[in-house]
């Protein structure tokens, strides 16, 4: 997940209406970087069972979690 949150730090995100999933293709990339909608600004990570921590990232913003 902190590859991905990298990445849309780096470029921002656009709604799948400006740049739908195509699947596999040769094309490369074509996104349209002036319609980027969602910047993140920063990310953390939460450690294992660690409840306090859990909630103040939630009061921060939305939380990602992997099982």
């Amino acid at each position: 997940m902190d590859g991905a949150l990298r990445y849309a730090q780096d470029h921002g995100i656009m709604l799948e209406v400006d740049y739908p999933y195509k699947g596999l293709t040769r094309e490369g990339c074509r996104a349209n970087w002036g319609k980027d909608i969602i910047h993140i600004n920063d990310f953390v990570d939460v450690p294992p069972m660690s409840p306090d921590q859990l909630m103040r990232a939630l009061q921060n913003g939305p939380v990602a979690v992997a099982i």
